[in-house]
């Protein structure tokens, strides 16, 4: 009989021992979430700096993070104390905490630090803690999004403009490309004419090139102001090739103008 009594007492200590550590674990939470997204040289690059503490002054020995897919290079420290990776559930990481363990007294900071594959439209995040006080995100050096007092499971998908916007260089090699395939065309055409016309027809080719140059450079700019509309430029970028083909535009018109008055 006493051993039974045995027994079962120790079964009820193991039980209220599993629910007290489950417990504590509903009782973490972070008092600032700083995230900073880089994207220079076309690369992504995350640092997630976490202030963690428990409400009480019971143990936590556990914490996990979400880190969303393909992500590598993926590094999880704490100056205050070890973390050791443990296992990992799809998005779900989680690391033992080494002691001192964290308490209402003894909080810790960890940083998590990671790339995102280039191609990479939008950084997802959910939140496992139980609440966060304070949170915000920056794209190189912007503030994007901030929040407050956010409940465990918290999600949200920010869109990375910057990631996928259309490079300057791009619409330059572009304009380069077209303008070269334009000036074969043209000399072309001046080769195949009579010689006794030859002049005359400089003239209307040339008329004929810088028309065709004020239409690209007007369907550019138009591109220009779509792209910057859908947010898929930036307001640097946007302004800069504007500006760029803009006086280009203006150019090109008073060139055909001083080529009309020629042809005459």
């Amino acid at each position: 009989m006493r051993k039974t009594i045995t027994l079962l007492i120790t079964a009820i200590v193991v039980l209220t021992m599993f629910s007290a550590t489950t417990a504590k674990q509903e009782e973490v939470e972070s008092t600032k979430h700083s995230i900073e997204i880089n994207t220079e040289n076309g690369k992504i690059t995350v640092k997630e700096t976490i202030a963690i503490e428990g409400k009480t002054n019971e143990t936590f020995e556990t914490v996990k993070f979400w880190i969303q897919n393909g992500a590598t290079e993926i590094n999880v420290k704490s100056e205050e104390t070890e973390l050791t990776k443990t296992g990992q559930t799809n998005n779900v990481h989680t690391y033992t905490i080494s002691s001192p363990d964290v308490t209402k007294d003894s909080p810790i900071t960890v940083t998590l630090s990671y790339k995102l594959p280039e191609q990479t439209e939008s950084f997802q995040k959910k939140l496992l803690l139980n609440n966060t006080e304070e949170i915000s995100v920056k794209l190189d050096g912007k503030e994007i999004y901030t929040a407050t007092d956010l409940k465990n499971n918290s999600y949200f998908d920010l869109t990375l403009y910057d990631v996928a916007e259309t490079p300057l260089t791009w619409y330059i090699i572009s304009f380069i490309v077209l303008l070269i395939i334009l000036l074969g065309v043209t000399a072309i055409y001046s080769f195949k004419k009579p010689k006794l016309a030859k002049k005359r027809d400089a003239s209307i080719g040339s008329e004929e090139f810088l028309n065709t140059k004020k239409t690209l450079l007007m369907s550019l700019l138009k591109d220009i102001e779509k792209q910057h509309r859908s947010k898929k430029i930036s307001d640097d970028t946007y302004h800069k090739l504007k500006e760029q083909y803009k006086q280009e535009t203006v150019d090109t018109m008073k060139k055909l103008e001083d080529t009309k008055s020629k042809v005459k």
